[in-house]
């Protein structure tokens, strides 16, 4: 016959077993789980980069003809395309302290091309543009997959 106290302890040796063995079978679902979600992940990836398109993208890239005339928030050039300016955080790569950036979208509003003006010369009503990148998933309408087809691949 077992005491009391030793009884005890047995029953608190068990519960503790149990518990841990509940838990380490939850870690290991975890842990298999977070594997899978990587797997899936780096494969979207090297998918990404097999079947991205392998053209020049920058020559679908279209700049403002003429100059651009302000119309509330939007921009439209002589040929009545709209430009949108894009703001400070969504110009890192394009130095935004130094220029400008201008984005038009194709007809399905999918891919965009950029143009790049001098801020100086451009608030002094000097409008001189330079090709930005012809993006084929607009950072506006659709950041991750432009994250995915057009920085990445760059």
């Amino acid at each position: 016959m077992t005491r009391p106290k030793e009884a005890y302890a047995q029953r608190v040796y068990h519960l503790f077993a149990e518990k841990t063995l509940i838990s380490l079978h939850f870690l290991f679902f975890y842990c298999i789980m977070w594997l899978a979600f990587a797997i899936i992940i780096l494969l979207f990836c090297i998918s990404v980069k097999m079947f991205a398109p392998k053209k020049n993208r920058n020559q679908f890239n279209k700049l403002p003809v003429g100059n651009l005339r302000p119309q509330g928030d939007q921009f439209v050039d002589s040929a009545g395309t709209v430009w949108i300016q894009r703001p400070y955080i969504m110009s890192l790569l394009h130095n935004p302290n130094k220029n400008y950036v201008f984005e038009t979208y194709d007809q399905f509003i999918q891919s965009s091309s950029e143009a790049i003006a001098n801020k100086i010369l451009f608030d002094k009503g000097i409008q001189v543009f330079t090709h930005g990148l012809f993006n084929y998933y607009s950072p506006f309408h659709n950041p991750f997959l432009h994250l995915y087809y057009d920085i990445l691949q760059s």
